[in-house]
């Protein structure tokens, strides 16, 4: 899983006062991509990767909505590191 002094310096953010709303996110970001279905048991350095891409998301975005903007999909990016790792993970059984 990321730190948070790498999401910090990923988010160019050199305060602490949004230190525990960002461990928040890093704790939400790993099961949002678990429980996607994403490992980072093969690539943990992408696993990482999409952990600030979606961190970011959540970070920048804390409002549910934006007047004037268009809501959209995940961010190309993330979706092709997230499939990437799906691919990469191990199957599970299901026995």
């Amino acid at each position: 899983m990321v730190e948070l002094e790498d999401v910090k310096g990923f988010l160019r953010i050199d305060f602490n006062e949004d230190d525990n709303l960002i461990n928040d996110c890093i704790k939400a970001s790993d099961q949002f991509l678990k429980g996607a279905g994403c490992s980072d048991a093969s690539a943990p350095e992408l696993y990482n990767q999409a952990q600030k891409l979606l961190i970011s998301n959540m970070y920048e975005n804390r409002v549910p909505v934006v007047v004037g903007s268009t809501s959209s999909a995940l961010d190309f990016s993330l979706q092709t590191i997230m499939l990437q790792l799906k691919a990469d993970a191990p199957a599970s059984d299901s026995t």
